[in-house]
C-alpha cells in the first residue's frame, strides 16, 4: 500500500481527537478554591491585604494546579486521535500510529463499566489478532462520542460480514 492509498483511505475515514477540556475545568476549580482560601486566611487592615502563601493547603492546591497544567500540556503535545474507516481503525498520536484492518480484528464489543463513583459509562472493547490485551476505548474521552460509537458500529458490521 503506497502513501497515496493511505491518504485516500484516511480522507474517507472519520477522525476523532482526544478531549482536553476537563483539564481546564480542574485547573479553574482548584484555582478558585485556592484564591478563596487565601483570601479567607489572609487579613485586611488599613487598606492592606496580607496573604498567606506558606500554608500547607495552599501549597497542596498549587502543586495540584501545576501538575494538572503539566499533564494537560503533555496530552496536548501527544495529540491523540482515533481514525475509524470503513475497514480499519487507526490509533495515532504524535509519536506513533497503529492500524488494525478488519482482517486483524477478531471481535468488537460494547459494554458498560462502573467507575469508582458507581456511575456507568460506555466502553468499546476490541480484540485483535497477535495482541494479548483487549483494546479499550472510552468514547466519552473523545470529541463527538456519538459519531465515534456509530463509526465503530459500522466497522463491526463490516467485520461480521
Amino acid at each position: 500500500m503506497n502513501s497515496n492509498d493511505i491518504t485516500e483511505s484516511k480522507a474517507k475515514a472519520n477522525v476523532y481527537t482526544h478531549r482536553l477540556d476537563f483539564f481546564w475545568q480542574y485547573i479553574a476549580v482548584y484555582a478558585i478554591a485556592m484564591i478563596i482560601y487565601v483570601l479567607l486566611k489572609g487579613t485586611i487592615s488599613e487598606w492592606t491585604v496580607t496573604v498567606v502563601l506558606r500554608d500547607p493547603l495552599v501549597l497542596i492546591l498549587a502543586i495540584i494546579i501545576v501538575g494538572t497544567a503539566i499533564s494537560m500540556l503533555f496530552n496536548y503535545y501527544k495529540k491523540q486521535e482515533i481514525i475509524v474507516g470503513k475497514d480499519f481503525i487507526l490509533f495515532r498520536n504524535r509519536f506513533r500510529e497503529i492500524k488494525y484492518t478488519q482482517l486483524e480484528i477478531i471481535k468488537i464489543g460494547f459494554s458498560r463499566e462502573r467507575n469508582k463513583l458507581r456511575t456507568k459509562f460506555r466502553v468499546i472493547k476490541i480484540k485483535v489478532n497477535n495482541r494479548r490485551r483487549i483494546i479499550r476505548i472510552k468514547p466519552m474521552s473523545f470529541w463527538d462520542e456519538k459519531m465515534l460509537v456509530h463509526s465503530v458500529i459500522a466497522l463491526k458490521k463490516n467485520i461480521n460480514r
